[in-house]
């Protein structure tokens, strides 16, 4: 495969595909970092090189996100033509942190010379993934570096399709990129742009033809799987578990209840089990099944030692959605936990008879019931125990303190439990913040026309380029996706209104906005390997070659 690099550029199509990603990766925008927040304006700086936007720079302009402590902004680029059909290419600058590159995690956002550390530091590593990695870097195939692959290469090419937008001298449309922080946290910018677009399109009576999301995708073999045209995108819930004990002396442990035991029969009952994953039911792709759930979080909330048995034990897990039942999701985590429930007081009572038994001491039954709640009966319960008023400050102190969604959940459900004088052995489950919700093509006129676009593309480009590109329904790492693309499915909402802290305040999602905007979507990025690792690396001569020529294919497509 052909390899780029700074000195072979005027031999690549005249695009500054790599350019514009080596700069955007040299700014390091961990997520919740200071460059993060200073990344739009800095990309607005850069943008405003572009002759076009020097003309225009109305243009260029810079957003604050939404009901966000950190103050970050999101950056609007938009290219003029005729009419009022507008492509959108949307892409996140935030990256994951850099913790894992050890001692080269001063090399992290400066590609080649992180290239040449790392060709030396892997050469006599017995690891595969090490060993692969050399073999990736010495063909010159691969170039590594935080972010270089999610996904600052595919919103490099949505820069290029706007600089050569802005070349022509007759455009018809309209093209809009719109890059956005916090993807890899809650999504903030791109539930905040949501807004932006909806009030842009009443403003100016746009129409929102097609969105190019541009996310990146992992292939470890030829890029086969990796050169994807997705026309949707899984969903996702953060289902979670408080798991409320009694706590006693560690010397005397049967007169208490470790909520441990109960949190680990939920998770040994949940952990990587095909029977809690979502199955698809959109025409031609029913059975289709999303990745097992996987445990994020367990915690007993204790910052130091102590000899007590904890009082708290929080569980959150990941889930992927590939169709709308929240509902059904409550439904499942409720009844793996009330199970948990019950074996865990069954080993208890079990172990304890063993105890009592050994030690010559007659057997007694322990004297547990255990409660089984949701999140809105805690909620109810909170409100008849300590009244609206202590409720309410609650959530305010908790939405002051918390910046971090699972942290959010977390804390208000521990504030409701101790107001509700909930006591244990019980059970609250819930749903923490953000919901991504399904998206996919539909069966309207606009879906289907940008799907046929998409066909053509990638006909005309594995004709010129001599590579496939394949389709996919379903991006399965989520993306903002969830938020451009019409909704699979908005019933949702009452469940998640009732059972997720934070709805409708901070982790709030404008779904009039997205429903008003209408736009169907789909993801076209760049592949590689190991991204948020510290081999992330990405595959040159598709990133800066061959997607840039697609992405603007797309674009051009969808506008006629």
């Amino acid at each position: 495969m052909a390899s780029l690099s700074p000195d072979s550029l005027s031999k690549a199509p005249p695009n500054n595909a790599l350019e514009w990603t080596l700069e955007m990766v040299r700014i390091p925008s961990v997520t919740g970092s200071s460059a993060e927040g200073q990344f739009a304006a800095l990309m607005r700086q850069k943008l405003a090189r572009v002759s076009y936007f020097r003309q225009n720079p109305q243009d260029l302009w810079c957003e604050r996100t939404e009901n966000d402590p950190l103050e970050r902004e999101n950056l609007f680029a938009l290219v003029r033509g005729s009419g009022k059909r507008v492509v959108i290419l949307a892409g996140h600058f935030d990256v994951v942190s850099t913790g894992n590159y050890g001692l080269l995690e001063g090399l992290a956002f400066d590609p080649y010379p992180l290239l040449e550390a790392l060709l030396k530091t892997l050469k006599g590593s017995d690891n595969p993934a090490d060993r692969q990695a050399l073999e990736d870097f010495e063909s010159g195939a691969f170039l590594p570096g935080r972010g270089i692959l999610d996904m600052k290469s595919g919103l490099a090419s949505g820069i290029v399709a706007l600089e050569r937008f802005a070349q022509l001298v007759d455009r018809v449309g309209n093209l809009l990129l719109v890059a956005t922080p916090d993807e890899e946290h809650g999504s903030k910018g791109m539930r905040s742009a949501i807004s932006t677009l909806a009030r842009l399109k009443a403003r100016e009576g746009l129409e929102f033809v097609a969105a190019l999301n541009l996310d990146a995708t992992a292939d470890s073999g030829d890029g086969t799987a990796g050169r994807t045209i997705y026309t949707g995108s899984v969903g996702k819930l953060l289902p979670t578990a408080l798991f409320i004990g009694r706590p006693t002396h560690a010397g005397y442990p049967f007169d208490g209840v470790n909520p441990h035991l109960m949190a680990a029969e939920f998770t040994r009952e949940v952990e990587s089990n095909p029977a809690y994953s979502s199955v698809a039911d959109a025409p031609g792709l029913a059975g289709m099944l999303a990745p097992a759930p996987t445990c994020l979080e367990q915690t007993d909330l204790r910052d130091g030692y102590e000899v007590t048995t904890p009082r708290l034990t929080w569980v959150a897990f990941n889930v992927m959605l590939m169709r709308s039942e929240a509902a059904k999701v409550l439904a499942r985590f409720k009844r793996a936990a009330g199970q948990a429930l019950e074996r865990a007081l069954a080993l208890e009572q079990a172990r304890f008879e063993e105890f009592e038994d050994r030690a010559g001491r007659p057997v007694r039954p322990l004297p547990y019931k255990p409660r089984l709640l949701e999140y809105a009966e805690l909620e109810k319960r909170a409100l008849e125990q300590a009244g609206p008023e202590a409720v309410q400050a609650a959530k305010t102190q908790v939405e002051a303190e918390s910046t971090d969604p699972l942290c959010y959940a977390r804390q208000l459900t521990l504030e409701l439990v101790n107001l509700a004088n909930l006591s244990g052995p019980a059970a609250v489950v819930g749903f923490a913040p953000v919901y991504y919700p399904v998206a996919l093509l539909g069966q309207d006129l606009k879906s289907k026309r940008l799907l046929k676009v998409c066909q053509e593309a990638a006909i005309r480009v594995e004709s010129e380029f001599g590579q496939s590109i394949s389709f996919r329904p379903f991006f399965e790492g989520i993306s903002d996706m969830s938020f451009l693309a019409p909704l699979e499915g908005t019933n949702d909402s009452p469940t998640l209104s009732l059972n997720m802290p934070g709805w409708g305040t901070r982790w709030n999602v404008d779904y009039q906005g997205a429903e008003l905007l209408g736009v169907p979507t789909v993801n076209v990025g760049p592949w590689g390997r190991e991204y948020h690792q510290r081999l992330e690396r990405v595959q040159t001569d598709y990133a800066f070659r061959i997607l840039p020529e697609l992405v603007w294919r797309l674009a051009l497509g969808a506008l006629e």
